[in-house]
């Protein structure tokens, strides 16, 4: 009698809050369908789902302090003030810090609504620092410097741009770039205190490639490039000057699928070597002076 009498009175004052209710309203939701609601973890509206069940929160509750932690990646030197460059987490994205000595406090030097993937001050000089940033997690970075904390963007803002090294002189800085078709990740040198430098300096095929290292002139640069299948990575040196290093298919050596060769201003034929790995090594005799 007393769960049939509550039962009655949930009934009635459920009767006089519609009755009160102004008409053409929906009624509210019933308190236990709120909480059945708020117990579960929301599906974001970019994922689609399929016999994938509810999270609930409770569970999210207990594990977000394994997912909340903080780590810090090495990304370079400053020569000025001879301090490490590190990528670290203090709110909610990875920005750069500057730790100027062992054990010292780390001070941040940029402010970011996106996390910064990462950067590096001009060799030698110190004069520079460009970083990588994308938008929304696209991963289409853009390349910027960061001065006084504000970022001054050089690249087109559309393609997807990978940071790579800077010659020993610090005056020009490699990078890659789809910008060409949308897929291959072509080879491109600027000095980034003026990117209307932006030069060119190989079109390759595929999305793995990337400048390792300059030579001590800024004749030679050590390029590689990785395939995810069979997951190999292949090493070769070329010539960064104007007109060079444009891609021709070559006979095949493991992970190295089509190379880099020097068009015919660029002097001769390639020679190969191959490594203990299996790597293979393509070599340019520097070239004198710009074609």
């Amino acid at each position: 009698m007393r769960v049939a009498g509550s039962f009655g009175m949930l009934v009635l004052l459920t009767g006089a809050a519609w009755a009160q209710a102004p008409q053409g309203s929906a009624p509210a939701p019933a308190p236990a369908a709120a909480s059945a609601a708020a117990a579960v973890v929301p599906r974001p509206a970019a994922l689609v789902s399929d016999g994938v069940p509810e999270v609930p929160q409770a569970l999210a509750t207990a594990t977000r302090p394994y997912m909340e932690f903080r780590t810090a990646g090495f990304s370079g030197w400053d020569r000025n003030d001879r301090s490490m460059l590190i990528a670290t987490r203090f709110g909610d994205t990875a920005q750069l810090h500057k730790v100027r000595a062992p054990g010292a406090d780390r001070r941040q030097i940029s402010f970011e609504a996106e996390p910064i993937a990462g950067g590096s001050y001009a060799r030698r000089t110190g004069d520079v620092l460009v970083v990588a940033m994308d938008v929304g997690g696209s991963e289409f970075d853009q390349l910027y410097t960061l001065k006084d904390g504000r970022l001054t963007l050089l690249t087109d803002g559309q393609s997807r741009n990978n940071l790579n090294a800077w010659t020993q002189d610090g005056r020009q800085v490699a990078f890659t770039s789809n910008k060409r078709n949308g897929t291959d990740s072509d080879i491109y040198m600027m000095d980034p205190r003026d990117p209307s430098t932006t030069r060119l300096v190989a079109e390759v095929s595929g999305g793995g490639w990337g400048v390792a290292d300059f030579s001590p002139d800024g004749r030679t640069a050590i390029v590689g490039e990785y395939k995810s299948l069979p997951g190999r990575a292949s090493m070769r040196s070329m010539s960064p000057v104007a007109g060079c290093g444009r891609s021709h298919p070559t006979r095949r050596s493991p992970g190295a699928g089509r190379a880099m060769r020097p068009t015919a201003r660029c002097g001769r034929s390639a020679t190969r070597d191959r490594t203990s790995s299996g790597w293979a090594r393509w070599t340019w005799p520097p070239v004198a002076s710009p074609p």
